[in-house]
């Protein structure tokens, strides 16, 4: 499950950061025909791409199995009165004729393809007997934070190399940064992610610094709208930030001090506004830029509490290794490479992070969609 930055305006929530997931859980009871749900999907917005998921539950309303699913984007159906995406979703019969399902939707696409307006779901009429539940709140909590760049928004991930980037070859949960959160069991995600976007510099820049990096959008509740400053009332129990590849893409790179200094007030931040309420956050810094600049190592290694609630980790040396198929749109890893880079990111933080955690405190086994609440 997906907790990000939104705002909620009369009877509409507001949202733009990626992964943000919208649910409803259904009690339904099929008759003879194959089990099917007409659902309209109030979101106001033509950019973005969805995927829409119907879950089946068990008696404590944790996920069994995915029952179906499908794409919500443009081209699908509008419905001129409900004001809405039509979908229906169909599912294969199954041996008893009443259960629990959950609709999960969730923005796949970034940041940058603008704010979404969603104001609820409405179910069409049915020949099966439908009624909604209320969720269960889990006593367990996992938190994870995201702060990365389009490799951590999934771009180009849905295609193998060589392709170019689009909207429908995006797909955050099947990033490298979403795969780590399922592997480490984690009851929530925030992702914030912009593709082009650095720690200093943004990729191209004719700067070393730029004006407009990552950071400036991180303490926004809707990355596009300046106005709507970020509470930070989500207190993550683990921050993994992995800026630095547009920053060292191209010349003219930024210094160490440069880089460094931003870097350190991000750190700052993320510590002044969640140690208070969390004194066991970690925070681990990932290198993804190839080559052999180490700034994000030497930054991680001035930390005070280096190795003990800091942590530093070299993805780039897993990207190194992907296979040509295992690569995306324009120099970005496919799925199949994101799931080499999650698999290597989750052990390295369950042997080597979340071990320091107090014991019961931390997740210690692996998990998969189906699992997630």
């Amino acid at each position: 499950m997906s907790v990000l930055k939104i705002v909620f305006n009369c009877y509409q929530i507001l949202f733009d950061w990626s992964g943000f997931t919208m649910a409803t859980r259904l009690y339904y009871i099929q008759d003879n025909s194959q089990p099917t749900l007409p659902l309209i999907v109030k979101l106001k917005e033509t950019k973005n791409f969805y995927n829409a998921n119907v879950w089946l539950l068990n008696d404590q309303h944790k996920r069994l199995t995915l029952l179906t699913s499908l794409v919500i984007s443009a081209t699908t159906p509008r419905d001129a009165k409900n004001g809405g995406y039509s979908v229906e979703f169909k599912w294969a019969r199954q041996s008893s004729n009443s259960y629990n399902i959950e609709v999960e939707i969730e923005k796949r696409t970034e940041a940058s393809f603008g704010i979404v307006w969603f104001s609820g779901f409405v179910i069409l009429k049915s020949d099966a007997l439908i009624k909604s539940l209320s969720p269960i709140v889990s006593s367990k909590s996992f938190k994870m934070e995201f702060i990365g760049d389009s490799i951590s928004c999934g771009y180009g991930n849905l295609k193998v190399a060589p392709c170019h980037f689009e909207a429908a070859t995006e797909n955050v949960h099947e990033s490298f940064v979403q795969k780590t959160a399922r592997y480490l069991n984690a009851t929530t995600s925030h992702v914030q992610c912009w593709s082009g976007k650095g720690m200093v510099r943004n990729y191209g820049d004719k700067s070393t610094v730029s004006k407009d990096p990552l950071p400036l959008f991180y303490g926004r509740t809707l990355a596009n709208d300046a106005t709507k400053p970020w509470n930070f009332s989500v207190v993550p129990d683990l921050v993994v930030i992995s800026l630095g590849t547009n920053d060292f893409s191209t010349p003219p790179r930024p210094s160490l001090e440069e880089f460094g200094a931003g870097y350190q007030k991000v750190i700052d931040l993320i510590k002044a506004k969640y140690l208070v309420r969390n004194p066991n956050l970690k925070l681990v810094l990932v290198k993804l830029h190839l080559g052999n600049i180490q700034y994000v190592k030497q930054i991680a290694e001035r930390q005070a509490n280096y190795g003990k609630t800091v942590f530093y980790y070299d993805l780039s040396k897993v990207m190194g290794t992907l296979k040509p198929n295992e690569w995306g749109c324009d120099g970005h890893p496919h799925v199949t490479g994101d799931e080499k880079m999650a698999l290597a990111l989750s052990t390295f933080i369950k042997e080597n992070v979340l071990i320091k955690q107090k014991s019961g405190s931390a997740p210690n086994s692996v998990l998969s969609d189906n699992d997630m609440e």
